[in-house]
C-alpha cells in the first residue's frame, strides 16, 4: 500500500515532481523537541537550558530552539549566501 509520502518521494526520484523548495537555513542536528525535555520548564521549546561553548569551555544559557543547529547543514546543492 502506497502512502501519500511514498508517492511524492517516488515522483521526486522519477523527476515527475520538482524537489521541494524551502527557505529554512537553521538545521538542528539535535531536534529542538528533544532538547526541550532538558529545558526548564520541562518540555518548553522556549524554556531555558545550558550548552557548553566549546571555544571558551564555559556553559551558556540558551533555549531548545536556539541550540544544536547549524546554518545550511542539510542544504541540497550549493549553499545560499545571505
Amino acid at each position: 500500500m502506497e502512502t501519500d509520502l511514498s508517492v511524492e518521494l517516488r515522483e521526486i526520484a522519477e523527476g515527475t515532481r520538482p524537489f521541494p523548495e524551502t527557505t529554512a537555513r537553521r538545521h538542528h542536528f539535535v531536534p529542538a523537541f528533544s532538547l526541550a525535555c532538558f529545558a526548564e520548564p520541562t518540555g518548553e521549546r522556549k524554556g531555558r537550558l545550558f550548552q557548553l561553548d566549546v571555544a571558551s569551555g564555559k556553559p551558556q544559557r540558551t533555549s531548545p530552539d536556539d541550540a544544536a543547529f547549524e546554518i545550511d547543514l542539510y542544504t541540497y546543492g550549493p549553499a545560499r549566501s545571505g
